[in-house]
């Protein structure tokens, strides 16, 4: 497999575009990581992806500390073979309808919570399918409305599983398949599948990475339609990798990025997220209203403003936006005429606003 082929697999297209233009070399299992990574690739473009992995590139052994500690030694191609034919395995079972089964189905997305469209069950993968894509049908002038859709196989009795479920695009291609196994007694099969499904979880790696102190970065997830961030970036794991060249993470969740992110108050927190691979810099144009302390913040990291001029800013900020807040939610309980009299500005009205 072809280096400009492994990094289209990168979610992000700052980190994509940064590692093409280093001439950056991916190794078998850093192709293999990235694939499982890939937001766009459907189930079947996965297994099609890992198998051009077998083929074309070199086995190597996965390294990861949770396998040293059991003992284990993973081979790459043969891990791939049974990922493949394990989640092949488990989707032919999800398709099958059983007895003792429900289906349902969930729209994802800004207006939609993660519950059952209208509450509704079905007593085989068809007809739940079915039903999604007439509803789909509904929403089809607004392509962004619904990021993906999970159809959900729901056991009665958690003795073996709690649920299994697949993960959709919008137009009902498969793109993952999810186990939860439940707390009773557990087949065998089920563990092992568990295993397999979450081996990439357990890797970790340091790819060189564009993003410096005081960057201002989002993650923006397709799939779910949640933005993380924006963040003021105080730290990542290839900035700690390049202060401390012995530092090695135990996972993919010690892939991360660290740094400050806002409160819809304005307040801000500092905040560790993952995958450091999914990040890209946030546009200008959305650090508006109270996000302005994030610019000014961001140009404090940096030097390249002073602690005072920050604090001043994000007092000034904070006031009004809060003047902004107060206008908008009480202001408009006076007339023009009376806010006059009173010294102040009347709101700007809205020349779309009407009364229905």
């Amino acid at each position: 497999m072809k280096n400009s082929e492994i990094a289209k697999f990168i979610n992000s297209d700052d980190e994509r575009f940064f590692l093409e233009e280093i001439n950056y070399q991916f190794t078998a299992d850093q192709a293999a990581w990235l694939i499982s990574r890939c937001r766009s690739l459907t189930l079947e473009e996965r297994h099609r992806a890992w198998n051009d992995v077998i083929n074309t590139m070199p086995d190597c052994q996965l390294q990861s500390v949770h396998f040293d500690l059991h003992g284990k030694k993973l081979m790459l191609h043969d891990t791939l073979k049974k990922i493949i034919c394990t989640e092949n395995r488990l989707l032919e079972s999800f398709y099958s309808q059983n007895e003792n089964a429900v289906f349902e189905y969930i729209f994802r997305g800004d207006r939609f919570d993660d519950r059952p469209y209208m509450d509704m069950v079905f007593s085989d993968y068809t007809s739940c399918r079915e039903a999604a894509g007439e509803n789909l049908d509904k929403f089809a002038e607004d392509e962004d409305m619904i990021s993906s859709v999970v159809i959900r196989k729901k056991y009665f009795s958690s003795e073996t599983r709690e649920y299994i479920e697949l993960t959709a695009t919008s137009s009902l291609d498969v793109l993952d398949y999810n186990i939860e196994i439940g707390f009773g007694e557990r087949k065998q099969e089920d563990e092992e599948a568990v295993d397999l499904l979450y081996v990439f979880d357990n890797l970790w790696f340091c790819f060189p990475c564009p993003f410096k102190k005081g960057d201002i970065v989002w993650c923006r997830n397709p799939r779910n339609g949640r933005v993380d961030g924006p963040i003021v970036l105080e730290g990542t794991t290839p900035i700690r990798c390049a202060e401390h060249p012995k530092f090695r993470g135990a996972d993919s969740s010690d892939m991360i990025v660290c740094g400050y992110c806002q409160h819809p108050d304005g307040t801000l927190y500092y905040e560790c997220n993952d995958n450091y691979m999914d990040y890209e810099y946030c546009p200008p144009e959305k650090l508006t209203g109270n996000k302005r302390i994030l610019t000014a913040l961001s140009n404090y990291l940096k030097d390249e403003i002073s602690v005072d001029l920050f604090a001043n800013a994000y007092l000034k900020i904070m006031l009004e936006d809060l003047a902004d807040d107060m206008g908008s939610q009480h202001l408009g309980l006076y007339t023009d005429e009376s806010l006059k009299l009173a010294g102040l500005e009347p709101p700007k009205k809205d020349p779309d606003f009407r009364i229905l």
